[in-house]
């Protein structure tokens, strides 16, 4: 079985946003990038952290429980959908001029977010299937299924994101650093 028919339904997706008041943030990234500063290769053209950077700096563990609470609440009340999802993946991305990230999407995660911890007023939108265009505002929270496409073109200034995946708990195994230097049990 090595060919598949395939037919197309459409279907509006949610793009959920919300404000975020969250202190320490931006120190705690410079901290991280002080202590890791290897830049991690992607669809992402600037500075990225591990894509475990939850696990290897539990630090930033408060922020991905506020975020995963957020995340199984729209999973209820807006998808009626009782289930546990937990966050499978976080990094931290530190664009500069010029930076930028090619069209992608995030599956086989459930949900995914992008929190704007700091952004200068001129910075890049992020664009989902080149329909949505959302200017990023510092502390500005977006939830959006995994499966939607999104691209970040060349950014004219400052724009420091944390973004998360997130799968049904059941999905994910457990997975621990052994020593904060990227070994994982």
């Amino acid at each position: 079985m090595t060919t598949f028919g395939i037919a197309n339904v459409s279907k509006d997706l949610p793009v959920f946003s919300t404000t975020l008041e969250y202190e320490n943030l931006k120190t705690l990234i410079a901290d991280h990038k002080r202590v890791y500063p290897q830049r991690y290769r992607s669809n992402v053209q600037a500075w990225r952290s591990d894509w475990f950077t939850h696990k290897k700096d539990p630090r930033f563990q408060e922020f991905v429980d506020v975020c995963t609470q957020a995340c199984n609440f729209l999973s209820a009340n807006h998808f009626q959908a009782e289930c546990s999802l937990v966050c499978s993946n976080m990094w931290v991305v530190d664009y500069e001029k010029g930076d930028w990230t090619k069209d992608h999407d995030h599956f086989p995660d459930v949900m995914s977010c992008v929190y704007f911890v700091e952004v200068e007023e001129d910075c890049a939108p992020i664009i989902f299937e080149d329909q949505l265009k959302i200017q990023p505002k510092n502390n500005l929270l977006i939830f959006f299924p995994s499966l939607l496409r999104h691209k970040v073109p060349p950014t004219d200034s400052k724009r420091i994101v944390i973004s998360m995946n997130f799968r049904l708990a059941s999905a994910i195994p457990n997975i621990e650093y052994t020593n904060g230097l990227g070994g994982i049990n």
